[in-house]
């Protein structure tokens, strides 16, 4: 449960051959809603402790309680997209803006 107001979604990961071919992103929303509040879209390819972030706005009402998660762009599974590689998510944060 995260305070209204506005917030940073942060996520730090590595990867080693990282195939998405429907792309893969961490999003958060409110339970209930379809929109996300905050959508990080992780990148392919080969990197070390790589770091995303973006801003939000947590409404005042109407988000009592929020999701987290990490989804991709396929919505059957298929033979015909094949994701590959590693991902290590090192580090995912919710914190005030601009925070160290």
């Amino acid at each position: 449960m995260l305070p209204a107001g506005d917030l940073e979604l942060v996520a730090e990961s590595t990867a080693q051959n990282l195939e998405m071919p429907k792309g893969l992103s961490w999003t958060l929303t409110c339970n209930g809603a379809r929109e996300p509040l905050a959508e990080l879209v992780v990148e392919p390819g080969d990197y070390v402790r790589q770091s995303i972030s973006g801003t939000f706005s947590v409404p005042a009402e109407g988000c009592a309680t929020q999701r987290r998660q990490l989804q991709t762009g396929v919505i059957a599974p298929s033979m015909r997209y094949r994701y590959g590689g590693t991902l290590i998510v090192n580090r995912i944060a919710v914190r005030p803006p601009d925070a160290f």
